[in-house]
């Protein structure tokens, strides 16, 4: 009977905390959704946010596959989907500014992480797959 020796286990360093995990700094955005011509984009963190002082303008989607494209901003209309998911109601705010779909969120968006009241960065021409 022939047996095979047991695998060795590798242990692999763990890198250092980044700013991005829970306690420390601001939510970090893992992810947005949103659909070509939509009035919705839809928000995911690593932690927990709290949107007590939210304020929409601070959010553009550039929409070039809308008919007709256009630029989008955020409204003041939220809906939290779960404590690290929100769902942020848009209005055109004039024509498409581009051929790539972008989501542009600045710091003061008044999203902030739950547990430490950190505020989120914002993002900068975070590219957006256009469903």
């Amino acid at each position: 009977m022939i047996t095979a020796p047991p695998i060795p286990f590798i242990h692999r360093k763990r890198g250092p905390k980044t700013a991005g995990q829970a306690g420390q700094g601001g939510p970090v955005l893992i992810a947005a959704g949103y659909a070509a011509g939509s009035l919705f984009l839809g928000l995911e963190f690593d932690r927990p946010i709290d949107l007590d002082g939210f304020d929409g303008s601070a959010i553009t989607v550039n929409d070039p596959q809308a008919g007709p494209p256009h630029l989008y901003r955020g409204t003041a209309e939220t809906h939290i989907v779960s404590p690290t998911c929100v769902r942020i109601t848009l209005e055109v705010a004039g024509p498409s500014t581009g051929p790539v779909g972008l989501l542009n969120v600045g710091p003061g968006s008044g999203i902030v992480a739950h547990d430490t009241g950190t505020p989120w960065a914002g993002v900068t021409n975070f590219v957006l797959e256009i469903a």
